[in-house]
């Protein structure tokens, strides 16, 4: 037996998502079961699920909604494991969701045009120096388009963001 597909909310391990929900959903495929008997979710805070902070068994794989109140900010792990009609079993890879600021005030620094000639829509660029960080995330809102570099670098290929 495998698990593939692991998803929240129709999505690969999403980050930063509006959701008041999650839902999981797997395909379990197996040589030896024509249908999954039962599955069990374990949901925790850390990668190493030590931390369960939800524990409950399902019997579909589409659509599962966890009883959880999501905070915000904040990267919950998951991981099924499913039994066959055959006798088989399997449990999945780690995978994680993390939820957007949601309801959470936007705290920052906001960069914003001096508005000088109002005629034109204005090009706005920040340097900025941080020192070595292990770990960061970034939050970004706009009534126009934008790209982030780091380093000189694009992190993503989207273009026109945030349509």
């Amino acid at each position: 037996m495998n698990i593939t597909h692991c998803k929240t909310n129709h999505i690969k391990n999403p980050i930063g998502y509006a959701m008041e929900q999650a839902s999981v959903s797997w395909i379990a495929e197996s040589q030896q079961s024509t249908r999954q008997e039962k599955a069990q979710v374990l949901v925790a805070l850390d990668a190493n699920m030590k931390h369960i902070l939800h524990c409950e068994e399902f019997a579909q794989s589409t659509g599962t909604k966890l009883p959880i109140k999501l905070q915000p900010r904040t990267r919950y792990y998951w991981t099924v494991q499913v039994w066959g009609n055959g006798g088989d079993t399997a449990v999945s890879e780690i995978n994680f969701f993390e939820t957007g600021k949601r309801q959470s005030k936007l705290e920052g620094h906001w960069i914003t045009p001096s508005w000088e000639d109002q005629s034109i829509s204005p090009y706005i660029r920040k340097e900025l120096h941080i020192p070595a960080v292990r770990k960061a995330r970034l939050y970004i809102t706009g009534l126009g388009l934008y790209w982030l570099e780091i380093n000189g670098k694009r992190v993503c290929d989207e273009y026109f963001a945030p349509g």
